[in-house]
């Protein structure tokens, strides 16, 4: 009687895992499409764009800004201070280094000054003391 009552029991089926959800695909954050790299078409070999080792890009700038320090060092102030100013602006518009163009500017400017104040004071000591003024030529010495 035992065999039978577990006979007609009924029995449930085991019940299966929960399916697990598929994964949703990649989906790129709004306003960053996402591109995939395509080789050109012209046949060519893809260059980078960046410098390569051993190879830096020339500071369009830096040569302005060298001859403005020379200019400097010779006395030319003002023509140093233009260069370096020129000088800047070129190797700001290349995204480069402006060092050499301010130091050129720096210098002239102060080159300036210090010419201006000196040309001042020189003039001053001609006004205030005539014996320091060049000699009249055309006077005659009867």
């Amino acid at each position: 009687m035992s065999n039978e009552t577990q006979q007609t029991a009924p029995q449930t089926p085991p019940q299966p895992a929960s399916p697990v959800p598929p994964q949703p695909a990649y989906v790129p954050p709004a306003g960053q499409p996402y591109q995939q790299y395509q080789t050109p078409s012209t046949g060519q070999p893809y260059q980078q764009p960046y410098a390569q080792p051993g190879y830096a890009y020339e500071n369009p700038g830096q040569n302005l800004g060298i001859i403005g320090i020379i200019l400097n060092v010779l006395g030319i102030g003002l023509g140093g201070l233009i260069l370096g100013i020129l000088s800047r602006n070129k190797s700001r518009e290349a995204g480069m280094s402006t060092t050499i163009g301010t130091v050129s500017l720096v210098w002239g400017i102060i080159e300036v000054v210090i010419g201006f104040i000196a040309g001042i004071i020189f003039i001053i000591a001609i006004l205030s003391d005539p014996s320091l003024a060049p000699a009249n030529t055309s006077s005659t010495l009867y």
